[in-house]
């Protein structure tokens, strides 16, 4: 209640925490329950934010492909990896990739992962994958 009126809000104040997202934001008058009116508020409200998430994920499709043909390259990149040396190389070829969205994030912890599964860690001193044992200054 903010006065006398009911209201949804979806931005924080100093009393709470609220988060506006896909075209629904402020405070938003919840309207009195009468006789003959529907009560359709809450879905006028998703059907709002419905139309604006479809809006979004088109006006997005070129770079969530774009972003999907990168993470598939990085896949067949990381297939090839069996040692230190194939780690280093797709450690030196994944940033040159045009990276798009969390490409780039999720392509490093993918590297990561493949490198902890064959047991090379990387030294910080030199700045490249080893094995365990050759490694000077491991994460």
């Amino acid at each position: 209640m903010i006065g006398r009126e009911r209201k949804i809000c979806f931005t924080p104040t100093q009393e709470y925490f609220a988060k506006g997202t896909h075209g629904i934001v402020g405070e938003i008058s919840i309207p009195e329950l009468t006789p003959g009116v529907p009560n359709d508020f809450m879905t006028k409200l998703f059907a709002k934010a419905r139309k604006s998430i479809v809006a979004e994920n088109e006006a997005n499709k070129q770079a969530i492909a774009k972003y999907e043909e990168v993470l598939a390259t990085v896949r067949e990149m990381l297939e090839q990896v069996t040692d230190v040396q194939t780690a280093n190389l797709a450690a030196q070829n994944i940033p040159t990739l045009e990276h798009v969205l969390t490409s780039k994030r999720e392509s490093s912890v993918l590297l990561k992962n493949k490198a902890k599964e064959l047991g090379l860690v990387y030294d910080k001193e030199r700045g490249c994958y080893a094995a365990p044992e050759d490694a000077m200054g491991e994460a």
